[in-house]
């Protein structure tokens, strides 16, 4: 292909010789100038410069020319081999091609339906997740697409429970993209690489090196990708394996570049966290190795076995080298036992008591109202705004020091600024959102609620409903003769507790007649210790998730032995405070629980 690319080279500066010839003879026609004549000396030494005669030279001259003109022919030609490839092998695994056509429907439905991106920006919103970014579903090789969405894992996923628009994945699905996104980087980045302007058909043959050794570092014996990589492997060696027998090809790749090698001053720096008050190093002994050695002289170590586990600060089994935890998705626990109870057809049609978590309803509010007084009003306006006559809102408290420290560093709730709300005509800061991730904020806040809600203006749009704000104590409001009343129910109060889980729980356990209540939360904790609580509770009480599932039928299903076992399984495999183990979820751990009687009585125990 090479010699047709010259020989349009040497056209295109044939036409370009003789236009400037032209131009030359047209613009000299009136203008006078001396040519110096010529010597015949001069005219034989420039013969012998070039020796334009001999046979060996015009084709030395010619070789030239091509390696020159192949130097710079761009990528273009090998483009669309590399996206066959890439199909062939994505087509070589049906699962694969299942949960793409899946990740597509998504695409195309977010992209078509303005709707449906601000519901979703709502629940990432609430999740402290960054906005997800519109990706288009016509991609030949869906890598952003499947990337982007995956960054957008639990918030998909909790759209998708209450939207049966956009098709629901199952875990081993989740597991198998994040696989295909393994899989598919590397041929991104060298995508990227090739895209370039000047890029040439030299830089052709070490990168599809490099995909060679990264393609036989993955298992084909996988039984998610074990198909695909397999065809991947067979498609590029099809594809590309003259390049090692091709000469041009070789001779005009580039010398390799100087790498800048990196002194210890440019290592990264050390990552310092906080736990309590107290901010920690974390870092490793860079004479580790030596003191093993003396150690090794002085008494039996077997260093063999030593250096066969990692030897960091932390096991890497529960954290990262950081000091970071392990996190894992806890979403699939409420999704596989989801799958042990049949759909409710319609939710009940008399509700006694709707509880709600108190910070995850702020999250909720789009837009607010510019005072404090009137986002009090706006918050107990929808909070009414339903059919049961007793509605309460229940809040966390922040101890210092909690177990929810490290939670809070991750997510970005460290802000310390004080905040005091003055009255109800204090106008709030610009950004609601952003203020509530400030722990001083969401106390002030709180606060403000417990006293606006005794203002006798609330009267009218309390009516003959009960109100309960649950914070340290437990506030009851009621209107009497059109006058509001605030008390203190002491007998609903829990003030050692720092969780709204807990006394979501507690307040459900506390009643004392037949009813129905319901719990609006998107916390998976609280489905797990109100699980666990079910033989606690005083009469005949229907609990209602916000999904639309009764608890109770749930509860029976399992068994009292599960449920009560279910908050040590919760806390062994990864909740906010305790690390998960590495790789591994919750879902294999709950079948092992279901199917051991000695698993229930061990997580039961646990305290």
């Amino acid at each position: 292909m090479h010699k047709n690319e010259f020989a349009e080279l040497e056209k295109c500066e044939k036409e370009k010789k003789d236009a400037l010839s032209r131009i030359a003879t047209s613009s000299q026609k009136n203008v006078k100038s001396e040519v110096k004549q010529m010597s015949f000396q001069e005219c034989v030494d420039k013969t012998k410069q070039w020796d334009n005669k001999s046979v060996k030279s015009l084709a030395v001259d010619k070789s030239i020319s091509e390696m020159i003109a192949l130097e710079d022919l761009l990528f273009s030609f090998v483009e669309s081999a590399g996206f066959n490839i890439l199909k062939e092998g994505l087509k070589a695994q049906e699962t694969v091609v299942i949960a793409i056509t899946k990740f597509k429907k998504m695409a195309t439905h977010f992209h078509h339906s303005n709707t449906a991106q601000d519901e979703l920006k709502a629940i990432q919103k609430r999740l402290n997740q960054t906005p997800l970014k519109s990706v288009r579903p016509d991609g030949t090789v869906p890598f952003i697409c499947l990337s982007v969405f995956c960054k957008s894992k639990e918030s998909l996923c909790l759209y998708a429970s209450t939207n049966n628009k956009i098709p629901q994945l199952t875990s081993e699905e989740w597991m198998l993209i994040d696989k295909v996104i393994t899989l598919l980087r590397p041929f991104e980045e060298v995508t990227k690489e090739l895209s370039a302007a000047d890029v040439s058909v030299s830089s052709l043959i070490p990168l599809i090196a490099t995909l060679e050794r990264i393609l036989n570092d993955f298992d084909s014996t996988d039984e998610l990708i074990g198909d695909t990589t397999a065809i991947l492997k067979q498609e590029l060696f099809n594809k590309f394996s003259f390049l090692e027998n091709e000469v041009l090809f070789i001779t005009v790749s580039p010398a390799i570049k100087k790498n800048t090698v990196q002194t210890f001053a440019n290592l990264k720096k050390k990552k310092k966290m906080t736990v309590g008050v107290k901010v920690h190093e974390v870092k490793l002994q860079g004479d580790l190795f030596g003191r093993l050695l003396v150690l090794s002289l002085d008494t039996s170590i077997d260093l063999e076995k030593v250096l066969s586990f990692p030897i960091t600060p932390m096991p890497l089994s529960l954290c990262h080298i950081d000091g970071s935890i392990n996190k894992t998705d806890k979403s699939v626990l409420v999704h596989e036992l989801e799958k042990l109870v049949e759909d409710m057809e319609q939710p009940p049609s008399q509700i006694d008591l709707s509880i709600v978590d108190g910070f995850f309803f702020l999250n909720t509010f789009k837009e607010t109202p510019r005072t404090f007084g009137g986002v009090s009003k706006r918050i107990l306006q929808c909070l009414i705004n339903n059919t049961a006559s007793r509605i309460a809102i229940v809040f966390d408290r922040y101890f210092t020091p909690s177990i929810k420290d490290y939670e809070h560093s991750i997510r970005g709730n460290v802000d310390d600024k004080e905040f005091h709300i003055t009255g109800p005509q204090q106008m709030r800061t610009a950004d609601f959102t952003k203020d509530l991730k400030n722990l001083n904020f969401k106390q002030a806040i709180v606060k403000f609620f417990i006293d606006h809600w005794a203002d006798q203006e609330m009267a009218a749009i309390i009516g003959s409903k009960v109100i309960y704000i649950i914070h340290d104590l437990c506030y009851e409001y009621s209107v009497t003769d059109n006058k509001i009343t605030r008390i203190i129910n002491y007998e609903l109060s829990c003030p050692d507790h720092e969780e709204a889980d807990t006394k979501i729980a507690f307040l459900a356990c506390q009643q004392k007649e037949d009813s129905t209540i319901t719990i609006r939360t998107s916390d998976t904790d609280i489905l797990v210790i109100m699980l666990a609580n079910m033989e606690h509770l005083q009469a005949t009480v229907e609990i209602w998730m916000d999904l639309g599932i009764g608890n109770a039928r749930r509860y029976n299903k399992l068994g009292p032995k599960i449920s009560k076992a279910l908050p040590g399984l919760h806390a062994f495999t990864g909740c906010d405070f305790n690390p998960a183990l590495y790789r591994r979820g919750k879902k294999k751990p709950l079948q092992f629980l279901m199917a051991s009687e000695t698993f229930h009585h061990g997580n039961s125990s646990w305290k």
